[in-house]
């Protein structure tokens, strides 16, 4: 029984949590705060990265900035507050601690729906859906292969302009920073937040 609650779940350290695509709250965000990119764009566009923030103190001070007096109307405060109620299942910050791959959107998900919905019906044969997964996968590689070329090209940006790299190319040849790339790509890519006094959180 036990191995039977492990397969499908039922264990505490199995246990999924139920997240809400952040894409789809942030189109929510720009219907109902649309006044606000009028009289305030900067904030408008806070809101609307309030889903992708990783740092804590950051959105509470965009959160606190909203609550103030004459900013919202009494609609929009309500529907905020019903939102921050359930935060933990859709601010960044607050979801990092949870393994889900980097995954903040459906959009992969439906993305496949839509090509199986297109593809297979009631009556498909079963090679035509083993076909159409590899689609599917062939698909899913090809565009992880090009968000990495994006990610990887990100970073050289960030290298090259960085003060770091800037001041040991004073010093060092370009072989040896060539060699220490990697390193460097390493120490720019991380961010510590404080969690408690002695803990401190990487991401």
């Amino acid at each position: 029984m036990n191995l039977f609650n492990n397969l499908v779940g039922i264990n505490n350290n199995f246990k999924s949590k139920r997240l809400i695509c952040a894409w789809h709250l942030q189109r929510n965000f720009a219907s109902k705060f649309a006044s606000v990119s009028k009289q305030n764009q900067e904030l408008y566009e806070k809101i609307l990265n309030l889903p992708f923030v990783t740092m804590k103190e950051k959105f509470d001070e965009t959160i606190k900035e909203l609550k103030k007096p004459n900013v919202l109307n009494q609609t929009q405060l309500q529907y905020l507050d019903s939102k921050i109620q359930i935060k933990s299942q859709w601010a960044k910050c607050l979801i990092k601690e949870h393994f889900a791959v980097g995954v903040s959107t459906t959009s992969r998900i439906e993305s496949m729906h839509h090509i199986l919905a297109e593809k297979l019906n009631s009556n498909s044969r079963l090679s035509e859906v083993l076909s159409v997964f590899k689609e599917i996968e062939k698909s899913q590689i090809s565009k992880f292969k090009e968000e990495f070329s994006r990610h990887k090209k990100k970073l050289n940006n960030q290298l090259t302009q960085s003060q770091l790299t800037q001041k040991l190319s004073e010093i060092y040849t370009p072989y040896a920073l060539k060699k220490l790339e990697q390193k460097f790509s390493k120490c720019l890519s991380y961010t510590f937040e404080q969690k408690d006094k002695d803990k401190w959180l990487r991401i």
